[in-house]
């Protein structure tokens, strides 16, 4: 039963949204974080993210932190990166860390290239596979991954070296022989 309205409510909700954004993020602040959380787990990924854009960064960190990180991964994935990076610079680096793992390496590195490089070189250190987090490394922009990697080197040596470890790509090596040969 409960189930059925959260999912009636969400089919409401996101035809109200397709009609008026603005009414509905009037909505959506006016619930509590835990019932907003629950009716965008239900609508699609496009329309969590309009909502999340639609919200201060602070507002939208604590929504984002009251949804299954499966459902706010995707939705962040939908967000411009610089929305997505000032979201997440409102969030627990160990959540977000969750949040890198579920997105493509693509998505989440222009995400984290956004953020400030102590707090980008926190999330990376705890993101559970150095595979993944080599990728996100790679798919940025090199001078964003040596700056990440470098605060990543000062603050969490050994999970910089399981990164490199994991890391096949050129720009990452090449992060690499920077830091390992400073001028």
């Amino acid at each position: 039963m409960r189930c059925t309205l959260l999912a009636d409510a969400a089919k409401t909700f996101e035809s109200a949204a397709a009609g008026s954004p603005s009414a509905a993020a009037s909505f959506l602040r006016a619930v509590r974080p835990v019932f907003a959380a629950r009716v965008l787990a239900h609508v699609s990924p496009a329309s969590t993210a309009a909502m999340l854009q639609a919200r201060s960064p602070a507002e939208s960190a604590v929504l984002i932190q009251q949804m299954s990180p499966r459902v706010a991964a995707a939705a962040l994935e939908q967000l411009p990166s610089g929305v997505a990076g000032d979201i997440c610079a409102e969030v627990p680096a160990d959540f977000v860390a969750r949040l890198v793992a579920m997105m493509s390496a693509q998505g989440a590195g222009a995400m984290v290239a956004r953020l400030p490089a102590r707090f980008a070189a926190e999330v990376m250190a705890v993101v559970e596979s150095a595979t993944h987090a080599a990728a996100v490394l790679a798919a940025m922009k090199p001078p964003d991954a040596a700056l990440v990697l470098a605060a990543l080197a000062a603050a969490a040596p050994r999970a910089a070296v399981y990164i490199l470890a994991a890391s096949s790509a050129p720009q990452v090596r090449r992060c690499r022989l920077t830091l390992s040969h400073p001028r």
